[in-house]
């Protein structure tokens, strides 16, 4: 079960440094009415021949996922109550994480006010089922089939490729240092996307936003062609050098044609699909 009821009387806040991986909880900073919470941690461990594809969901709290050079998954749960709970040492005990077939859960007391945020390190070619509510979904260094699922709270992914699925629902979206094939949705929220290098490696990239602004940054050295199409007023940003051609035609299609297929990012203000 969740701890969202438990927490109706508190102001809790999580602070994170977000210019670095987050691979310990010493990372996350919890605080209950502006006091710092007092904090546990466990860790288990699964073999990668153990997991097929690697299952998370969270509520209330942040899943950090990192790739590593190890043969295996490590799910750190970084726990934390108020400094004001009654008895610490037992809720920090009853708040556990199973790892059933691959599929990481969390659960802790219902009478308690407490929080599990997850940081996961993973092969760096992995496949991967993830999912938060209210709270943020950050990858970062691998590879994979990856489909990830945000409701109230941001996706960021940092230098991450292969087929990726991300989507968000009252959240922003923000990639950067991206390859592979790439499908990018927000519904209410941004989506910042950060290329780098010389060109596209991989399928492509399309992110469709409803509802919400796009912004995108293009290195002086980039070679692929990008083509943002939108409709009616939908606001975009655009960080691009002089050097590359800007075209605006009625149909508000802005693009850069160096390379064919080129780079396509797809805005929208209501639900629709974009043909690849």
């Amino acid at each position: 079960m969740t701890n969202a009821q438990s927490r109706r009387d508190r102001s809790m806040n999580i602070n994170v440094d977000g210019g670095r991986p987050v691979t310990d909880c010493n990372d996350i900073q919890v605080t209950y009415n502006r006091r710092p919470a007092i904090t546990d941690e466990s860790q288990v461990s699964l073999l990668a021949s153990q997991v097929s594809s690697l299952r998370a969901q969270t509520s209330n709290s942040g899943m950090y996922v990192t790739g590593w050079d190890r043969n295996e998954f490590s799910v750190k749960t970084c726990k934390a109550v108020p400094a004001d709970d009654p008895n610490t040492s037992a809720t920090l005990q009853q708040i556990t994480t199973n790892t059933t077939n691959g599929t990481v859960s969390v659960n802790g007391p219902s009478d308690r006010t407490w929080v599990a945020n997850l940081i996961i390190m993973v092969p760096r070619l992995s496949m991967m089922q993830l999912q938060t509510t209210n709270g943020p979904l950050q990858l970062r260094d691998l590879a994979g089939n990856i489909q990830l699922r945000a409701s109230n709270g941001p996706i960021s992914l940092d230098n991450v490729g292969g087929i990726v699925e991300a989507t968000t629902a009252n959240g922003p979206i923000s990639v950067k240092r991206a390859t592979g094939d790439h499908r990018l949705t927000a519904t209410n929220g941004p989506i910042h996307v950060g290329l780098s290098g010389n060109s596209w490696d991989g399928p492509g990239l399309e992110a469709s936003t409803h509802n919400g602004p796009l912004s995108v940054s293009i290195p002086d050295s980039y070679g692929s062609a990008v083509r943002i199409q939108t409709s009616g007023h939908s606001p975009i940003s655009l960080v691009i050098p002089q050097s590359v051609a800007r075209h605006e035609p009625a149909s508000r299609q802005r693009y850069h044609p160096v390379l064919r297929p080129p780079l396509r990012l797809a805005l929208a203000h209501r639900s629709c699909g974009y043909p690849r």
